[in-house]
Parts: C-alpha cells; sequence; structure tokens
C-alpha cells in the first residue's frame, strides 16, 4: 500500500511539472511512469506461475546438535527474467528457531537457483520442514502477488537420539540383577560357562555399593577393570527394555511433550547401553507404523542401529501391549518406559504379577510428580538422565 501511495504522489508530481512548467519534458516523464509500472505488472503476471521449488540435503538421518545443510532449488520454465520472489521457510517444532525465516531473490537469465542455509535440529524424531507465503513482487516494488501452489513442497529430517552413558542407575541395575537371580528357575546349581566367557560364575563390571567380597581380582586385573561375581549362575531370561511409545497423555505445550517423548527414548537406549556395560543381554520393543517391533541386543553396536531407526518412530495413540512368552523357563523383567499409566497398562502389568513376573515403570521425575501415580515399583528419569526409586 505504501508503495502505491509512493508511486501516485511521483505520477501527480510529473503531472503538475507538465501542466505547470514543461509540456514536453512533463510528457514524456508522464508517460514513463504510466508506461514502466504497467509493462513491470505484465512481466510479474506472465512469470508468476512459472516457478518450481524442491528441498534437498546430504542425509535424511542426522544427529541433534549439529548443522544440516538444507537446499532450497528454484527452477523457471520461461525465458522471461523472473521479479523479485519471497517465501517463508517453516521449521517444526524440533529444530531451532532460525534467525531469519524469509528469504528473497530474482532470476533473470539463469534458469535454474539454488539457495543454501543451515537448519539446527534439538529434538529427536521426525522433523517438518516446508516452504509457504510464496509471494511475487514486480520490480518497482508496486504490485505483490501471493502464488498458490496445489504442489507440497515440503520434506521430512529423521534427527538421531541421543545414546548418553549414564553412570548413576546402579541402584535399578542391582534391582534387576537381584530379581533375575532370585527368579533362575534352572534346576542344576554346577558351575557354568556365562554369557561373559569367565568360567564359573558370571561376571559384571563392578557398581559402586557391591560388596567387595565379590570382586574377582584376578579377572579384574586380566581385564583392568573390577569386576564381581553374580549371585546366581546365569539365568536364560532377558530383561525386557519396553517403550511405551503411546500418547497416554496430553500435553497443552507441544514442545514439551517433544521434550518427554525424548527423554524416555533416548533414557531407554541409554540403559540398553549401560545393561550391556555390564553384560545383561536386553530385548527392546516398540511400537513402528502399527506394529511392534522386539529386538535383541547383546553388543553396543546394536543400540546405534536402533538409534537410527527411533529418528523416524513417531508416537500415536496405541499402547503398547505387554506380553509374556509362555514358553519362558523363568521369570520376565520388564523395564517400562511410559509418559502415563494408563488402566489397560495397569492390568498389563497386575497380570504380569499374576504370573509370577517382575515389572519397573519408569517416567520422567515431573510427570510422576504432576500424575500422582501410586506403583510401588515406579522409577523416574532425573534431569541428568540418572535413574532412581521414586520416593
Amino acid at each position: 500500500m505504501k508503495a502505491i501511495i509512493s508511486y501516485l504522489i511521483v505520477l501527480f508530481s510529473s503531472v503538475m511539472y507538465m501542466l505547470l512548467f514543461d509540456k514536453n519534458a512533463g510528457g514524456i516523464m508522464t508517460v514513463f511512469i504510466t508506461v514502466t509500472p504497467v509493462l513491470s505488472l505484465i512481466l510479474t503476471c506472465v512469470t508468476k506461475n512459472k516457478l518450481t521449488f524442491s528441498l534437498s540435503m546430504a542425509d535424511k538421518i542426522v544427529d541433534k546438535k549439529k548443522p544440516v545443510k538444507l537446499r532450497v532449488n528454484i527452477s523457471k520454465d520461461t525465458v522471461l527474467p523472473i521479479p523479485i520472489v519471497s517465501f517463508t521457510l517453516n521449521l517444526s517444532g524440533r529444530f531451532k528457531a532460525p534467525e531469519h525465516d524469509v528469504y528473497r531473490f530474482s532470476m533473470s537469465e539463469n534458469k535454474k537457483l539454488s539457495i543454501d542455509t543451515e537448519i539446527y535440529p534439538e529434538i529427536c524424531g521426525i522433523g517438518d520442514i516446508s516452504l509457504s507465503n510464496i509471494f511475487i513482487t514486480d520490480y518497482l516494488g508496486i504490485f505483490k502477488f501471493k502464488i498458490n501452489r496445489t504442489d507440497d513442497i515440503s520434506t521430512k529430517l529423521f534427527i538421531r537420539p541421543k545414546v548418553r552413558e549414564i553412570d548413576d542407575s546402579g541402584d535399578l541395575i542391582r534391582n534387576i540383577y537381584s530379581t533375575l537371580c532370585d527368579n533362575d528357575d534352572d534346576e542344576t546349581r554346577d558351575t557354568v560357562d556365562g554369557r561373559s566367557a569367565f568360567p564359573g560364575y558370571e561376571y559384571r563390571e563392578y557398581i559402586p555399593g557391591d560388596s567387595l567380597k565379590k570382586i574377582n581380582w584376578k579377572i579384574s586385573t586380566k581385564r583392568q577393570k573390577l569386576y564381581v561375581r553374580k549371585d546366581e549362575s546365569s539365568g536364560i531370561t532377558l530383561p525386557n527394555v519396553i517403550l511405551n511409545n503411546s500418547e497416554t497423555i496430553i500435553f497443552k505445550d507441544e514442545t514439551e511433550k517433544m521434550l518427554m517423548q525424548e527423554m524416555i527414548i533416548e533414557n531407554s537406549l541409554s540403559l540398553l547401553l549401560l545393561c550391556i556395560k555390564n553384560n545383561i543381554e536386553c530385548t527392546y520393543s516398540y511400537i513402528y507404523d502399527g506394529v511392534m517391533k522386539k529386538e535383541i541386543v547383546t553388543y553396543a553396536e546394536q543400540i546405534e542401529m536402533i538409534a537410527g531407526d527411533m529418528a523416524s518412530v513417531a508416537f500415536s495413540g496405541e499402547e503398547i501391549d505387554i506380553q509374556t512368552s509362555e514358553k519362558s523357563k523363568s521369570t520376565d523383567v520388564d523395564i517400562i518406559y511410559t509418559l502415563g499409566y494408563s488402566q489397560h497398562m495397569a492390568r498389563n502389568v497386575e497380570h504380569i504379577k499374576f504370573k509370577g513376573d517382575s515389572s519397573r515403570i519408569i517416567m520422567p521425575r515431573r510427570l510422576a510428580n504432576d500424575l500422582q501415580i501410586n506403583i510401588s515399583d515406579l522409577w523416574i528419569i532425573n534431569d541428568d538422565h540418572s535413574i532412581s526409586k521414586y520416593m
């Protein structure tokens, strides 16, 4: 509107100059000021639908907190020059807010143009990127039109969760060990080679608080780490780490919801790593595209591969079913990561206890405080990602 008012003022001035001072010079100036905007308007209208946009990135799966190069590709289907075009780059809440989100360009003889920018993923999961508010303005800045497009100019970036090393969770590890040993149903008590390949009993790394009497100094000297003996020979049951990637509660703030989802994803993977470091093999279960996936985790490299898969895992209304194998020879230990405790899950947990199995519920501390859930074996994720018993 300001551009049109300014143009009318200039046109009025040229007309007054023609009438009051010099008809010839004023007439030429008036014709030029009148014709030029018309030509600019015609050029803008002819070329406004001749543009094609696309988005491209080198990788679709990326790490958090690292800049990612995003390229906006523009091509035109005409030999005519393109006036000034602007668009808005939209990033979902999983990215750091950009310093500027409006970009402008023009194209003369070149038929292709690329605009490079950097985006910063901050929260793991599926990040959405799109272009909107595409406007074309004539060269004089007088006329401006919005380009309405039927095609979807968007893409997705899969942000990998970070697998942290959590050391301050010895209580939970000892709790798991204790349950596995207490629930060992093997009839024989003969010494066997455990999964750690140490003769006799199975051994694990020392956790602060373990009895010094259980340290095997010979093995510890060879491995240059302290190892302690388990109380019983190795059982055959693997702990089940279960991610309940279900939207069981409603968050008013979208960013807070994504941060809570990220916390249970990353902490569940970190617990897998902690278990593997302590020679505990695990299974990891979650819902992917409506189907429950269950992975057996025996070495650390698998966790990084699972983290890559988790970058494309979404939370939905479908709640995971906690299933117990009927063929199991010993009691299962289910470690359930969740953002809520629905009646459906409560019934599943009671069913597990009725069959003699054991379960641990883990959720962020803030949610546990807000929901005031009364569970006997509730564990919480602290801000430093350590795990402790909820008191």
